[in-house]
């Protein structure tokens, strides 16, 4: 744990540091229920608030958003997670039966305008999505139901 905090606290100093700033850069790890942290300086709560100012990107894909909240389960882990995913302007939420991932998908898109009428994630919950089919949430507030196109797979059903 602590030679790859090392390391990322290196990786992160050369993206904040580097002379072409008007190039962005892109910061992509997967399985990030693996890695990720909640320090002071290394920790992705920290890196999201600084990555608009440095024209730095950053995909962080897991399994779920219960597999992060344990990774993170020390002191101010769940403000941690809280402030994560408040910083992840852009998201996508693909098949699962995670039960903290769907509460907060549940809490980020509205209700619909018609009093009455059931939420959509009651009526199509991530559990019932296809292969390569997703919630999709963009940093403007709207949101979508969308479909990755994969070779041979048909659209959403």
């Amino acid at each position: 744990d602590l030679i790859g905090r090392c390391v990322k606290s290196k990786f992160f100093e050369f993206a904040f540091e580097r002379e072409n700033q008007c190039r962005p850069f892109f910061y992509v790890v997967d399985e990030a229920h693996r890695f990720i942290t909640s320090g002071a300086q290394d920790g992705e709560q920290s890196l999201l608030d600084r990555c608009r100012a440095y024209r730095a990107g950053v995909v962080l894909a897991t399994q779920s958003l219960a597999s992060l909240a344990f990774r993170l389960s020390g002191p101010g882990g769940s403000h941690a997670l809280q402030i994560m995913v408040n910083n992840c302007g852009n998201a996508l939420y693909f098949r699962t039966s995670d039960v903290h991932t769907q509460d907060n998908l549940f809490k980020r898109i509205p209700n619909p305008p018609a009093q009455g009428r059931p939420h959509i994630l009651a009526v199509r919950p991530l559990t019932s999505l296809g292969v390569g089919c997703c919630y999709g949430l963009r940093s403007n507030g709207s949101w979508g139901l969308f479909q990755a196109h994969l070779e041979g797979e048909s659209a959403c059903r």
